[in-house]
């Protein structure tokens, strides 16, 4: 069975290294790339479910929380990674209350990305990195 992920990400050349990123960690990968919170609702609404969405804070279209809180609302059990370069603990802890499964820094190295995917997909919920 294909592993799903839905990227969500404005800036193409970072979405690309996500999606390289996944696909190092499972080559026959399913993944979709979009830019806007409306792509994601959209994508992840058809078709067989995601296993993992890797989420943006700062998209085109939404401000603050608003994105993750209105697609956590759509889909409840889709595990939700926030990749964001804010990294104040106040904006990770606000991420997982607001519905995050977990947070990674867009600092993050290529090994912690992978670390914090693995545990979610395969193994108990992770602490925000």
């Amino acid at each position: 069975m294909h592993s799903r992920y839905l990227i969500v990400e404005d800036h193409p050349l970072f979405a690309e290294a996500l999606q390289m990123i996944v696909r190092g960690k499972t080559p026959d990968a399913d993944v979709t790339i979009v830019r806007t919170i409306k792509d994601a609702a959209a994508a992840a609404g058809r078709g067989k479910p995601y296993d993992l969405m890797l989420l943006d804070l700062r998209l085109p279209d939404t401000s603050g929380f608003d994105g993750l809180i209105g697609l956590r609302i759509l889909f409840p059990k889709l595990p939700i990674v926030v990749i964001s370069a804010c990294t104040t603990e106040r904006v990770k802890d606000k991420a997982v209350v607001f519905g995050a499964t977990s947070y990674i820094s867009k600092a993050a190295g290529r090994d912690a990305i992978l670390d914090t995917l693995d545990h979610i997909t395969c193994g108990p919920h992770l602490e925000p990195h």
